[in-house]
């Protein structure tokens, strides 16, 4: 049994005792015992606590960020509901940009750090210290001449794929044969990535992912499985992939955010 199909869901857990409690409620008022009029101030307290079985999970689960604003959410609505505070939160909407803006360049940022660390290390040079061996480059006489800019094939930045579009469309493609991941940000716009002529040499690629007002889609190999660990806020993340029948012999990662946006893959 797989680690999904064993591990518990807190999360779902905790929205059916909200609805049973709702539920519950809602038949004691009707029986005229309570009056749920009274006590309908902390219906906050659902979202925090909602908010805090998301913090909760494992550190590899996805949804944490997601739990910390419901807890910010819940606690500020209770305290104005109890009349501890003036302050009506969603007067200050704005600082959701503001949310937004520092979410991505956190993201930038931290996959910046990563891509450097997975970097792997330059061989030293075998000639005298501080000397580089030029590469050679095959002429077209069969020769050889010397090319000391010339890059190495299959470079670290052919097994990544990176596109952001605001306001517009972006398409890339990638064709990599030891295919490692990247990123991709729609902001009010969309990406298509195109993936189907790729490999996964190491089993896994993670895609980092951040659809706002916008989508992204992205196509994959028949040949690759898919592996959903993003989180949807008023949007949704969707594997769209059909069955084919070939054996799955990669997984690719899928992992951001989508806020009133789209994510979909396909095959």
């Amino acid at each position: 049994m797989g680690r999904n199909e064993s591990a518990v869901s807190l999360p779902r857990i905790v929205f059916g005792f909200v609805i049973l409690t709702v539920g519950v409620l809602l038949t004691l008022d009707k029986l005229g015992w309570i009056e749920v009029a009274s006590i309908g101030r902390l219906w906050p307290v659902f979202l925090i606590l909602l908010g805090v079985s998301r913090l909760v999970q494992p550190a590899s689960e996805p949804g944490r960020g997601f739990g910390a604003i419901l807890v910010f959410v819940g606690g500020w609505w209770l305290l104005y509901n109890l009349d501890l505070t003036d302050i009506w939160l969603f007067d200050y909407w704005p600082l959701i940009f503001v949310v937004v803006g520092l979410s991505i360049l956190w993201r930038a940022a931290s996959q910046r750090v990563a891509g450097a660390k997975a970097m792997p290390p330059v061989p030293p040079s075998p000639g005298l210290p501080g000397m580089e061996l030029p590469v050679v480059v095959p002429a077209a006489d069969g020769g050889g001449s010397t090319d000391s800019s010339a890059p190495a094939a299959g470079g670290e930045a052919d097994r990544y794929i990176r596109a952001a579009a605001l306001l517009g469309g972006v398409k890339r493609r990638n064709a990599s044969r030891d295919f490692r991941g990247g990123d991709a940000t729609a902001v009010m716009g969309g990406c298509e990535l195109d993936l189907r002529e790729a490999k996964i040499a190491s089993g896994e690629a993670v895609l980092d992912v951040f659809a706002f007002w916008g989508g992204i889609d992205i196509k994959v190999p028949p040949d690759w499985q898919v592996a959903l660990r993003g989180v949807p806020i008023l949007g949704a993340i969707e594997d769209e992939t059909t069955a084919t029948g070939v054996p799955k012999r990669a997984t690719l990662v899928i992992k951001g955010v989508a806020i009133m946006g789209g994510v979909g893959v396909k095959n």
